[in-house]
């Protein structure tokens, strides 16, 4: 009697363990599957790569995972207006700029602070100041500035779609809200050679950012 309860102690004992082994497989096999992550393919990726800006919502994610090819008609599509930028990211008016800018071929900054200077604080020494006349190229930045007492401040940016003086731009009132398109010629009518005019009670600069990846009347796309 002694000896089947043994047994029968032993024969338990195995069944337990076995049954502990196939669930820490079991949990195992799910961790690793790619299954688990089908929800949340852009968050993953995101979490991987650090040069995503984090202003982009899961759509800008996936657009910023595109084939370069892609990225550059996702480029076209928003500045034709046939997309709106406010599908991909809710930011400001620098960061939804931005986010064209990159799918142009501009390099993703490390911070968000770098991608405010690029696109909007810091483009002083890097842009001209506008004519008043003449047309911008696709994919030009433009940066509208208030004279102050202490200088020039940067209150707004936007990007111009290659049709004349049209830009697209959000949260700027006037010079570019909505990702609707906005004729500067015509809203800024009378600025000067050195891209000052009057506005809203203000004097502003307007100046150009170029695109480096425009040439020539098309867009030169790095591959």
């Amino acid at each position: 009697m002694k000896k089947l309860k043994k047994t029968a102690g032993i024969f338990l004992g195995i069944l337990i363990f076995e049954s502990l082994v196939s669930c820490n497989t079991d949990r195992a096999d799910e961790t690793s599957s790619p299954k688990m992550n089908t929800n949340n393919d852009s968050s993953e990726l995101f979490s991987k790569n650090s040069k995503l800006p984090n202003f982009l919502n899961d759509k800008g994610h996936q657009a910023m995972s595109l084939s370069k090819s892609e990225k550059k008609k996702l480029a076209f599509a928003l500045l034709s207006g046939r997309e709106s930028v406010q599908n991909y990211t809710a930011g400001v008016c620098y960061e939804a700029v931005a986010f064209v800018r990159f799918l142009l071929g501009d390099p993703v900054p490390n911070t968000n602070q770098e991608i405010r200077n690029n696109y909007l604080y810091d483009t002083f020494s890097r842009s001209n100041a506008w004519n008043g006349r003449s047309d911008f190229n696709t994919g030009d930045v433009i940066v509208f500035s208030k004279k102050e007492r202490e200088g020039m401040e940067p209150i707004h940016t936007a990007i111009a779609t290659g049709h004349g003086c049209e830009i697209r731009g959000v949260n700027g009132g006037m010079l570019g809200s909505g990702w609707l398109p906005t004729n500067i010629r015509t809203v800024l009518a009378g600025a000067n050679s050195s891209g000052e005019v009057r506005h809203d009670g203000a004097t502003i600069t307007i100046r150009i950012l170029r695109n480096p990846h425009y040439t020539r009347g098309i867009i030169v796309y790095n591959i």
